[in-house]
């Protein structure tokens, strides 16, 4: 659910239209930080998607959303699919992800297939701050290990018991549970739920906006238009981005590996994002040869030869 437009129900875009409804009294926004679409909550006011098999997850799991709680204390419901059918309305059912009231960490939780008996594992890592984006995951495997991330580090980890068993004919949450009482007070943005497991480099790929190996149609991150300007000389590089990153642009006149003469070289590491797409212009090496050559990468990741 990415949010990109004030819609009602907000688009479910996996294909299993699992589009979900404001229920009570949720506010669509926009976001200068996110560069677009967002979803407000509070006061247990969320989101509702009616039940259906596709939400029901039987073995390995991801969740993951970009969150922005308010100050306000209290249990912060991001996603639930509760609870196990007769159980209370506050047992988290097939699986629920939440921030902890006292001291803001993850949790995620899921019935046994035993009415009314939970299991939770939390994440020991750093605590979620109120009043800013952070993007959290949660990825386990039944009867495997299961792993949060916030901003696309892992920061907990642990055995994950195989009584993944609360599957259910309830609704699935956003922003609340089923008993009202666990809401998110803030903003959410790119909800997701997988049926598997996520590994590091995916939970980066999703962090940043391209669900592109899921089929969703997001941009791959590409250049996409190159521009030269003889008279200055300047080359204008426009590419895919997201909020909040900075990239890295190398230049090359000859395609050899990075340390051989005209190999690659890092020209710039921190051109900041502009928002989904970024412009950044060369006057520093531009017309300096028949043939140049450039690429833009994540400054995180190491250069390829």
């Amino acid at each position: 659910w990415p949010f990109d437009a004030d819609l009602d129900p907000q688009p479910d875009l996996s294909g299993n239209a699992n589009d979900a409804a404001v229920n009570g009294a949720a506010l669509w926004a926009l976001d200068g930080t996110r560069g677009g679409g967002v979803m407000q909550f509070s006061g247990g006011t969320g989101l509702l998607a009616a039940h259906s098999e596709s939400l029901n997850i039987t073995g390995a799991i991801t969740v993951a959303a970009w969150v922005k709680p308010s100050q306000i204390s209290g249990w912060e419901g991001i996603l639930a699919k509760n609870p196990f059918d007769g159980s209370g309305l506050n047992h988290a059912g097939n699986y629920e992800l939440r921030l902890h009231t006292a001291n803001r960490n993850l949790e995620f939780l899921w019935e046994t297939g035993t009415l009314n008996s939970t299991t939770a594992v939390a994440d020991p890592g750093n605590a979620v701050a109120d009043s800013v984006w952070t993007h959290v995951a949660f990825a386990g495997t039944p009867g495997g290990s299961y792993r949060f991330f916030v901003n696309g580090v892992p920061t907990g980890a642990g055995a994950m018991p195989d009584n993944f068993l609360g599957q259910n004919t309830s609704p699935l949450y956003i922003g609340s549970r089923a008993d009202g009482f666990t809401p998110f007070d803030g903003c959410l943005d790119d909800v997701a739920v997988f049926a598997g497991a996520l590994g590091p480099r995916q939970i980066e790929e999703i962090r940043d906006g391209n669900f592109s190996r899921y089929g969703l149609g997001s941009q791959a991150f590409a250049i996409t238009s190159v521009a030269y300007d003889q008279a200055a000389p300047s080359v204008t590089l426009t590419f895919t981005s997201r909020p909040g990153k900075f990239y890295a642009v190398d230049v090359s006149n000859s395609l050899l590996p990075s340390g051989q003469p005209g190999g690659w070289s890092e020209l710039v590491d921190s051109v900041p994002s502009q928002g989904s797409s970024t412009s950044f212009t060369d006057t520093f090496v531009a017309g300096s040869g028949p043939h140049l050559f450039y690429r833009v990468r994540d400054p995180a990741e190491q250069p390829s030869p």
